[in-house]
């Protein structure tokens, strides 16, 4: 395997399952269906890195600033505290304002963690596939070409066997994590699995995993 740095998830029992963590540097899918924990699991990247000091940023496509920060604070997470700055963007504000957005905030003031929340509704802003999966490569290609390390989310239906709502992200971002609700024993679990991961010798089992108040994404039952 390629000798780099790792960049811990902040996920417990997840960074042993990739050799430490993810590339730095790289941009990784977090794809999955409704409630399976896709926004927790992206800001516990943010919040690791909040915690080493690091300069992170959370950007929502979907809810507003005061609803994001109000939902942890009753997970039991406090933002504002933990100095993660949030920006909203809608599909078609990301398209005109990304550029200035990677040389204004996240070039100059050296942030190291990024997460969009989510790409998904980039399919509904414009009008045909093509378009779509172009501005996705675009987006994706200059978030790689970034010194930052990255985590997009996207929502799959229930039951579909595509890894995005697009079926370019997978293709482009160096590795994918899928969240799925799984029936067991007559009931569902969660279960994560690691579909991708350039560079980096990772598990391909599914591992079941829980969402506990305060901590987040937990690996194992």
């Amino acid at each position: 395997m390629v000798e780099t740095k790792r960049v811990s998830t902040g996920i417990p029992g997840l960074d042993k399952l990739i050799e430490g963590g993810l590339l730095e540097n790289s941009v990784t899918l977090v794809s999955g269906t409704t409630g399976a924990g896709k926004t927790i699991l992206s800001m516990q990247f943010l919040k690791k890195g909040a915690e080493n000091k690091e300069k992170v940023l959370y950007i929502s496509t979907e809810e507003n600033v005061n609803s994001i920060k109000g939902g942890f604070k009753i997970f039991g997470w406090d933002l504002d505290k933990l100095k993660i700055d949030i920006v909203v963007l809608g599909p078609d504000e990301l398209e005109e304002e990304w550029e200035p957005l990677l040389s204004n905030r996240i070039d100059k003031e050296k942030i190291k963690r990024v997460v969009i929340d989510s790409i998904s509704l980039a399919s509904l802003y414009y009008r045909d596939d093509y378009s779509t999966r172009k501005y996705l490569y675009r987006l994706i290609s200059a978030l790689k070409k970034r010194n930052i390390t990255c985590l997009l989310t996207s929502e799959i239906l229930e039951n579909s066997k595509g890894l995005s709502k697009s079926g370019v992200e997978e293709f482009v971002c160096d590795g994918v994590i899928l969240l799925q609700f799984l029936g067991m024993g007559g009931k569902y679990e969660r279960g994560l699995t690691i579909r991708k991961m350039r560079w980096t010798n990772h598990t391909q089992e599914i591992h079941p995993y829980t969402i506990v108040k305060g901590k987040g994404i937990v690996l194992g039952k």
